[in-house]
């Protein structure tokens, strides 16, 4: 009788029922994120898609997960289409397939018991290889990046980023079930928030001890005379203004111990100029104060590419350290399959030189046991890469969002950098071009009057700890994708033993029946 039942249950919802379910997912998953930063909306996501494919067949189960996808990613990430037109639907059809595997496998494990822990798991590990693949993967739309978060923010130090989408995601399945009337419904969903509170409250128990006196630090924001690509007038003008705040800065705040610029500060105009460089190490030796910059180079070892590198220059105005970017933006900063993707758009070729990638983790040494770790742009998305700087003092996140000023792209990838914060229990500084920067501490809060989101210059002086010790937060990350894979493994388990056991039935009444005659 179940199995009729069932198939009348699957054939009650309508295929415009299922659609209007996977565009309010879709709707309700993009305000989770900066600008609206409604993070409640996000287990609603969740919840509608679930509803959507529950009692759905593969086919279907595609079609509704692309459209939700199609929604929800189409809107949270329009502000690509500033770098090329093609840009956006090409970015969006890449999040679009992954969403489809992850609906095709959400509609399987809804079926089968312990969903309140494989659903979870198997976003998180669609998160994870949609951060991976291809051409190193994008970080957008993890649920552990939804906005206004807040207090929450802090659990990422016991559970990390991929937990936080873990218990976002089991919030959106108590509620799916809640919806169905069942009783595990409010188990499920009280028992992901009742997690997420002790997780936060309990954050100060593992955060990194001190180990050294504050630094007074100065992040510098230049701002850009205008938005869009780099031209030599604009670097130039840029470089200016990031110079122009920095006297003024040192002038105004005796005693400080280093100064932060952005990614791009120094572009390759002002770096290949000799004056200008004589300029900069005139200042860094008159203020000594060490400088970090954001550069843009030829690369030394293949002069046909460039590298984004971020350089530290010491009190006499010498180079003391540098870091080269590693996780390269496609289509931004190299163009795969370039000779393919010009057939089909000359845009490509707006990325003239394809930037080198770094093969090294951005420590940098700062005084004798003091280090601190870079991230370059979206980088600060990718938990490997922070998890390859270690047991540095503080972190510094570059960027460069100039060409997406007056979008959301800012203040997403500036949510990112709370999360890395929580997560590693360390203070984050943030320098931009042109905004959003500002010092977040360690428990992925914003460092009150320190936040920048208009373009334009400013200079934020912030005390800095110097910290030592690995949250376990940071120590999951390593971890977690091969925990939801083998939870993933187990969904499957209990049918595998009724197949088996269904198999050796029938084989042991045949013995038994031989045995007889």
């Amino acid at each position: 009788m179940s199995a009729p039942c069932s198939a009348r249950s699957a054939l009650a919802v309508a295929p415009w029922q299922r659609a209007v379910a996977a565009v309010v997912s879709g709707v309700a998953f993009v305000g989770a994120f900066p600008g609206w930063n409604a993070a409640w909306l996000a287990p609603i996501s969740v919840a509608s898609l679930l509803w959507a494919l529950a009692g759905a067949r593969a086919r279907i189960a595609a079609w509704v997960s692309a459209l939700q996808a199609a929604v929800g990613f189409g809107l949270l990430v329009h502000w690509v289409s500033a770098v090329a037109a093609v840009a956006w639907p090409a970015l969006v059809v890449v999040m679009v397939l992954w969403r489809v595997a992850l609906g095709v496998l959400l509609a399987a494990l809804i079926r089968r018991p312990w969903a309140a822990l494989t659903v979870p798991a198997a976003w998180v590990a669609c998160e994870w290889l949609q951060s991976s693949v291809p051409w190193g993967g994008f970080p957008w739309g993890r649920l552990a990046f939804a906005g206004g978060l807040g207090w929450f923010t802090r659990a990422a130090a016991w559970v990390g980023a991929d937990g936080l989408t873990f218990l976002v995601a089991c919030a959106g399945v108590g509620l799916w079930q809640f919806t169905r009337r069942r009783r595990t419904g409010l188990v499920t969903g009280a028992g992901a928030v009742a997690a997420l509170c002790v997780a936060a409250a309990a954050a100060p128990l593992v955060q990194p001890h001190q180990v050294a006196p504050a630094l007074k630090v100065a992040v510098v924001q230049g701002g850009v005379p205008r938005e869009g690509f780099a031209t030599v007038e604009q670097e130039r003008a840029v470089y200016a203004n990031h110079l122009a705040a920095t006297r003024a800065a040192v002038s105004e705040n005796p005693g400080l111990d280093l100064i932060v610029w952005p990614e791009s500060s120094l572009g390759y105009s002002a770096v290949s100029d000799a004056p200008t460089m004589a300029q900069l190490r005139s200042l860094i030796a008159a203020g000594g104060v060490p400088l970090l910059t954001g550069t843009v180079l030829t690369d030394s070892g293949d002069p046909a590419k460039l590298r984004n590198r971020a350089m530290l220059w010491n009190r006499d105005g010498e180079v003391a350290a540098i870091y080269d970017k590693q996780h390269l933006v496609p289509f931004g900063e190299f163009v795969p399959l370039r000779s393919l993707a010009r057939r089909i758009t000359p845009a490509v070729d707006l990325v003239g030189r394809d930037f080198a990638a770094g093969d090294r983790a951005g420590v940098m040494a700062f005084r004798p046991q003091v280090s601190f770790g870079v991230l370059i742009c979206f980088e600060v998305g990718y938990g490997d890469l922070a998890r390859r700087l270690g047991d540095v003092g503080f972190l510094v996140n570059q960027t460069n969002n100039a060409t997406y000023m007056r979008s959301a792209q800012p203040q997403q990838q500036f949510r990112m950098a709370q999360v890395r914060a929580a997560e590693s229990g360390r203070t984050t500084l943030v320098a931009a071009t042109s905004g959003v920067s500002g010092a977040i501490d360690g428990y992925g809060q914003v460092v009150p009057g320190t936040e920048v989101v208009e373009n334009r210059t400013h200079v934020s002086v912030v005390s800095v700890p110097v910290v030592s010790g690995l949250t376990p937060g940071l120590r999951a990350g390593a971890v977690a994708p091969w925990v939801c894979a083998l939870l993933l493994g187990l969904a499957w388990l209990p049918r595998r033993i009724e197949a088996g056991r269904a198999r050796r039935g029938p084989a042991a009444g045949a013995d038994a029946a031989g045995g007889v005659s």
